[in-house]
């Protein structure tokens, strides 16, 4: 099973992946589940099936981004919560709880230090970080620490889609998570040109001022 497990739909308000562009991507790019990781909301849970979906979301919070897994309960986030707001409502809801692209240039994340023992993992690989070598400091501090280690293509636009990912042998995302933890998965990790991060960085900012791709009915 191949999982990409950060993904934004168009709920994410910066993004122009519908569900139906986003199963579509899936089925071409031979991902068999996305985790659903919007900025701030889970909306989008409902329009996916269950068994290519893990139920996430990224939160913001006074430190950086922080991504929750394997969640129940809806929720929407308004403001920038603290990070221990965010560890409580996931470990609430028993769910996995993963710092986001702890380096990247303008989305580190601050004081991993201090917090690096209250997480379950970190993502080791995301897709639009700028350089290689903010993947590769992720995945020593996880190697070190012994955290669970996530990739993801951070997706806002459909052709991202499968840019990283997590695969195991596994044939459901219940035994997934199981292998997760257990770090039985491997990653599979590539990056998108920094040229194309920075073009797509704009275009998703023009998304999100107009919804030029178009906006989910309901927000």
């Amino acid at each position: 099973m191949r999982v990409d497990m950060h993904v934004h739909t168009w709920y994410s308000l910066d993004s122009m992946n519908s569900p139906s562009r986003l199963l579509k991507a899936m089925d071409e790019k031979g991902i068999d589940a996305i985790a659903v990781t919007d900025h701030k909301k889970t909306y989008a849970w409902r329009d996916f099936p269950k068994d290519r979906t893990i139920r996430g979301i990224e939160f913001s919070t006074d430190r950086g981004h922080v991504l929750g897994y394997f969640l129940e309960e809806d929720f929407r986030q308004r403001g920038i919560m603290t990070f221990y707001e965010a560890l409580d409502f996931v470990r609430e809801n028993d769910g996995i709880i993963v710092i986001a692209h702890p380096f990247d240039f303008h989305k580190s994340f601050e004081g991993l230090d201090d917090i690096i023992n209250d997480v379950d993992g970190i993502e080791v690989c995301n897709g639009k970080v700028k350089m290689d070598k903010y993947n590769r400091k992720a995945y020593n501090i996880a190697k070190e620490y012994g955290k669970i280690m996530t990739a993801g293509s951070d997706a806002h636009f459909p052709w991202q889609v499968g840019l990283a990912y997590l695969e195991a042998n596994v044939g459901d995302l219940e035994e997934f998570r199981e292998h997760l933890e257990k770090g039985k998965t491997r990653v599979v990790c590539n990056r998108q040109p920094v040229y194309l991060t920075v073009a797509l960085g704009a275009l998703a900012a023009i998304q999100a001022r107009f919804g030029i791709f178009g906006r989910p009915s309901s927000r």
